[in-house]
């Protein structure tokens, strides 16, 4: 986790070279609606963009592997999509929804 306050640049340190400016914190809530928004309209690079967001903060995130997994089957993508379900099954084994999508996917249904 990182501080709470961040370094100020070069031209902006005033000696102490720490700023009062909180880091912009990481909304996982706002950024989780957006991209199952963008993926429920079929807008999936976005999609895409908001999962991988997700996963930059906590690549465990089993929400965001999901989402990720979801919009790789939509786009095609079979291969990402079978190793992000993988994924997403070492981490959380019983999650019935991934073992149900694997399923349609490795039966040839991308």
């Amino acid at each position: 986790m990182g501080s709470l306050f961040r370094k100020k640049a070069p031209r902006e340190a005033d000696g102490d070279g720490w700023s009062s400016e909180p880091e912009p914190t990481f909304q996982r809530g706002t950024v989780l609606q957006s991209a199952e928004r963008d993926l429920e309209q079929g807008k999936l690079d976005d999609a895409e963009q908001g999962f991988r967001k997700m996963l930059g903060e906590d690549n465990d995130d089993i929400e965001g592997l999901h989402g990720l997994a979801s919009v790789f089957k939509q786009k095609g993508y079979r291969q990402q999509a079978i190793l992000t379900y993988n994924r997403l099954l070492s981490l959380d084994p019983g999650n019935e929804a991934a073992k149900q999508r694997l399923g349609e996917i490795m039966r040839g249904g991308v």
